[in-house]
C-alpha cells in the first residue's frame, strides 16, 4: 500500500511542473484515469485475467470433438504396366486423404471440471482487477487531497505572513 502511495505521489509531482515552467492542473478525475491507465498494478492484473480467458479457451477446445485432415500426393516418374497382361501395376501418381473426427465418450469429467474451474479463476481475477483499481482510485484520491491539503496550509501560512508584515509595519510606525 505504501508503494502504490509513493509510486502515485510521485506521478503527480512529475504531472505538476515546476513552478513558472507553463503549470498545468490536472483535475482529479484526470487523476484516476492516468492513474488506471498507467499503474503497473493494473496492467499486470490485467495481463493475468487475459491469460485465465486463454486458460477457458484451452479448457473448452479439450472439450469439443477435433477433426483431423490428411493427405498425401505421389508423383511417379513413369508409368509401369505388365507386358503380359495389359495391367497397369504403377499408376502415374497415387492420391491419399483422410479425414477424422474424433470425440471421446467418457474421460471422468476432468474437462467439464477444468472449465468450471477456468469459469471461477475468472471470476475471481475480475474481481481482482476490480479491486486493484479501487485501490489505485483510492491511493489516488488520499494524494490528491493531500496535495490540496499542503496548497490551503502554503496560502494560509502566505496569509499570515503578510498579515505578521502588516502588523510589523503599523507596529514600527506608532513606536
Amino acid at each position: 500500500m505504501h508503494f502504490i502511495l509513493l509510486s502515485i505521489v510521485s506521478a503527480i509531482l512529475l504531472l505538476c511542473p515546476p513552478a513558472g515552467a507553463g503549470e498545468r492542473t490536472v483535475s482529479l478525475q484526470e487523476a484516476y484515469n492516468l492513474a488506471l491507465i498507467n499503474h503497473e498494478s493494473v496492467k499486470v492484473a490485467g495481463e493475468g485475467l487475459y491469460q485465465l480467458e486463454q486458460t477457458r479457451k484451452k479448457a473448452v477446445s479439450n472439450i469439443l470433438p477435433s477433426l483431423t485432415a490428411d493427405g498425401s500426393y505421389t508423383k511417379f516418374s513413369e508409368e509401369k504396366s505388365s507386358s503380359l497382361i495389359q495391367n497397369v501395376i504403377q499408376p502415374d501418381y497415387s492420391l491419399n486423404y483422410s479425414l477424422r473426427l474424433s470425440l471421446p465418450l467418457y474421460s471422468g469429467g476432468k474437462e467439464w471440471s477444468a472449465l468450471r474451474q477456468a469459469r471461477h479463476m475468472i471470476e475471481a481475477g475480475e474481481r481482482g482487477l476490480g479491486i486493484t483499481k479501487e485501490d489505485i482510485v483510492m491511493a489516488v484520491s488520499h494524494a490528491y487531497l493531500g496535495m490540496l491539503k499542503v496548497q490551503k496550509e502554503k496560502e494560509i501560512k502566505e496569509a499570515d505572513l503578510k498579515r505578521a508584515q502588516e502588523w510589523s509595519r503599523v507596529a514600527s510606525a506608532r513606536f
